[in-house]
């Protein structure tokens, strides 16, 4: 292997790279963390390009594309992600939908960092008023240990959820995204899942990320919307954060409304 490109911030990567003598070893300098001493991660890098602040309206991938611009590579803008579905992954995604009726929403409210998760009484008010006004129908997917928490939203709300987690493969949760009405999500993989298989309505909910950064890359296919409260300390480092009022005021209200606005010529 001649080149390495580091894609995050990962010192065990970095370590194992330089390790094993690659010679070239690119990856996003420590200015985003205030570390502009370390640009090279004490020369763990050979080369370093710069990862911005955590409010850079830059998005994630043009981060990337510094990387092929600092070693005077081209760089084919035509560029986006695409899950492609097989007839397989559609006729099984089909199979599961039969025992759901339209319309199809999916729900995700798992995120890796806790700092992203929406109170679970908001989770609850908004179900309640999408089943009330839409005759929605609920659908979850996810890894098994995020069963339990459907259950629970399940039993607080007496409302019914086709809880999919650890049931499902990854390119059936993308088969289903493609077929579901809406996607209801936190800024998590699976909105990115969903914007690759150019799902149809997709709202994603921030907390202290930077929604700029890591917009979903759709197509003309789908319709978007991120819902995210302006509060000044936002964007910031989610495990570090010991209020979170950027999740914590983002209302179902709000939230709502925005999907509201999405869907008010479809149903």
């Amino acid at each position: 292997c001649e080149v390495l490109f580091l894609l995050q911030f990962s010192l065990p990567w970095g370590l194992a790279s330089l390790k094993a003598g690659i010679p070239n070893r690119v990856g996003l300098n420590l200015e985003r963390f205030g570390l502009d001493r370390l640009q090279k991660w004490g020369n763990i890098l050979t080369h370093s390009v710069s990862s911005g602040t955590f409010d850079s309206k830059v998005h994630q991938i043009d981060l990337y594309k510094r990387f092929f611009d600092h070693l005077g590579l081209s760089w084919d803008e035509s560029i986006c992600p695409k899950v492609v579905l097989t007839e397989t992954d559609q006729l099984q995604a089909n199979t599961i939908l039969k025992q759901v009726q339209s319309p199809r929403f999916m729900i995700h409210l798992s995120a890796g960092s806790p700092g992203k998760q929406w109170p679970m009484d908001y989770w609850g008010k908004l179900l309640k008023t999408l089943y009330q006004k839409y005759q929605a129908n609920f659908i979850a997917v996810g890894t098994f240990k995020d069963t339990v928490r459907y259950q629970t939203l399940e039993r607080d709300t007496q409302i019914p959820i086709l809880n999919l987690c650890g049931k499902t493969t990854l390119r059936e949760s993308a088969a289903l995204c493609k077929q579901c009405d809406l996607i209801i999500t936190l800024d998590t993989a699976l909105a990115h899942i969903a914007a690759a298989v150019d799902a149809p309505r997709l709202v994603v909910l921030y907390g202290p990320t930077n929604f700029q950064q890591w917009r979903p890359m759709i197509s003309k296919e789908t319709q978007l919307e991120q819902v995210y409260r302006h509060i000044s300390c936002r964007p910031c480092l989610t495990r570090l954060c010991y209020h979170k009022s950027c999740i914590n005021f983002l209302t179902p209200e709000k939230v709502l409304n925005q999907i509201d606005q999405l869907i008010k010529t479809t149903f």
